[in-house]
């Protein structure tokens, strides 16, 4: 891959990186704000509704997918009418998914006997206007990501997580959990017009076309991507579904807390997706070679297996601090945090693996595994739960369910790619060992019992002695340390200086 190619990719890198950066940390204020007014129970409710968002992106049929994958490819093949062509199929697509969404919304309760709901259908209505509105955000989000402009996404990004920190959090005081779905409607809205005009001023105006034979095609091409990702969806919040109908509100309040805990850390993965599957869309279409892919897929994932277990381990120790100072009444769920910050590591390292795997076509095999993780970790929880373990066995089996799919999909990755059997189990291996060597440095760490979380001299003394240990881990260790190495080579000063000058 030519230089300049590098070069594009890590200023894209680094453009969204540090809007993410910025969204998360507002974004875990917001968070914890919320967690803090609303109390455990409607804090439950508020992470079941967000279910609804969610789930509702099976309403396009796949048509956002077939845009980002499908744009991308078409402009590495030199077709711009054809590119120009889906963007506008795309966008009256959406009119379409809209209406259905809403036609839902206001009828379910002719289906469903809404006095055995736990929400009542006010609530859900409202959440159903929100997720609508939210539907034409990310239409005009995913455009610039198409168009391969990440800082323009992550101008939104930022703005979201502004939006949403001060309309939820103000109508939440005034209104309580009612307020909190008004806030979001208003919020959204806010983003959607921030969201259109950016759209319009970098990537150029268009118009919704509703040609059937348009329409079908763009079905024909994103719906099995978007049937694995709502099944994956699925898969990564069926504990909270679990959780709320075995454990209730309250429960699901204290789990609801762990996953925003976890979803701290998903920024760097989230980057380095979003910013790579469009470029890996292109290098397909333009039918490059499997060293250039390799550059793409497995080198961005091998600096996820040496970044995110320094990240994990700091937010494993420091979580007590943040349960038992910040959040005292989310103590019950604690145990269950640190579980999942625990196992987050194999999600994490999924998406660039996925992305190789749908621009290849092999989305259908991805869902298979997807189906099968699914299943075994929804079985897993509702047995956990059975045998007296709540939130904890929930937490357990969603890990390793986590880990089932990570190692099946990998698997793939490397068969693909030109490796034997022994090859791929060997880079599997490698791809979590810096993960296992973990295990031993947090059971040193963590010897000390919860109680002793109030005290921030021990905590800050433990994060000090695991980052130091870690360092020394990939600086000695071998193939850690030439993993870091070509890490640092790639990113040379030039793009640092290029970046720095641009942003």
């Amino acid at each position: 891959m030519p230089d300049k190619n590098i070069k594009r990719i890590l200023l894209n890198m680094a453009y969204f990186f540090m809007a993410v950066v910025l969204a998360k940390l507002i974004g875990m204020l917001s968070s914890f704000l919320l967690a803090r007014i609303l109390q455990p129970a409607n804090f439950g409710i508020w992470t079941t509704l967000l279910l609804i968002p969610t789930y509702s992106g099976i309403a396009h049929f796949g048509t956002l997918e077939a845009h980002l994958k499908q744009y991308p490819y078409h402009v590495g093949k030199e077709e711009l009418d054809k590119a120009g062509e889906i963007e506008n199929g795309t966008f009256g697509s959406i009119f379409i998914a809209s209406t259905l969404i809403l036609l839902a919304a206001f009828s379910f309760d002719q289906f469903v006997d809404a006095g055995r709901l736990v929400i009542p259908v006010q609530l859900i209505r409202l959440m159903a206007l929100a997720t609508v509105i939210g539907l034409f955000t990310l239409f005009f989000q995913n455009r610039c990501a198409a168009h391969q402009n990440f800082k323009l996404v992550g101008q939104i990004e930022t703005f979201r997580a502004v939006s949403n920190c001060f309309f939820l959090v103000f109508c939440t005081l005034m209104w309580g959990i009612l307020g909190t779905v008004f806030g979001l409607i208003v919020s959204d809205l806010m983003i959607c017009l921030f969201a259109r005009f950016l759209s319009y001023r970098y990537c150029g105006r268009l118009r919704a076309v509703f040609s059937p034979q348009l329409l079908w095609n763009l079905v024909r091409i994103g719906l099995p991507i978007t049937i694995f990702w709502w099944i994956f969806i699925l898969q990564t919040t069926v504990d909270r579904i679990v959780s709320i109908t075995f454990l209730g509100k309250t429960a699901t309040g204290y789990y609801g807390l762990s996953v925003a805990l976890v979803s701290t850390i998903m920024l760097l993965p989230q980057v380095v997706s979003r910013v790579l599957y469009p470029k890996i869309n292109m290098e397909v279409g333009a039918n490059s070679s499997n060293d250039e892919l390799f550059r793409l897929v497995i080198m961005p994932t091998r600096a996820l297996s040496l970044i995110l277990p320094l990240a994990l381990g700091l937010l494993l120790i420091v979580s007590p601090v943040i349960y038992t100072q910040l959040l005292p009444k989310y103590l019950p769920g604690l145990a269950c945090a640190q579980i999942l910050i625990f196992f987050s590591f194999f999600r994490l390292t999924l998406a660039n693996g996925a992305n190789f795997l749908i621009a290849t076509n092999r989305q259908k095999l991805l869902l298979s595994f997807v189906i099968i993780s699914l299943v075994s970790g929804c079985t897993a929880s509702i047995l956990t739960i059975k045998a007296g373990f709540n939130i904890n066995g929930i937490a357990v089996s969603t890990g390793l369910a986590g880990a089932l799919l990570a190692l099946l999909m990998w698997k793939t990755v490397f068969r693909d790619m030109g490796y034997n059997t022994r090859q791929q189990w060997k880079e599997i291996l490698l791809l979590y060992a810096p993960f296992l060597t973990l295990l031993p440095l947090l059971v040193i760490l963590l010897i000390f019992p919860i109680n002793a979380g109030n005290n921030i001299k021990i905590i800050f003394s433990n994060m000090i002695t695991f980052i130091i240990l870690f360092c020394l881990l990939i600086y000695w260790v071998p193939p850690f340390n030439r993993w870091a190495r070509e890490l640092l080579l790639l990113v040379n000063k030039d793009v640092f200086r290029n970046s720095l000058k641009k942003i």
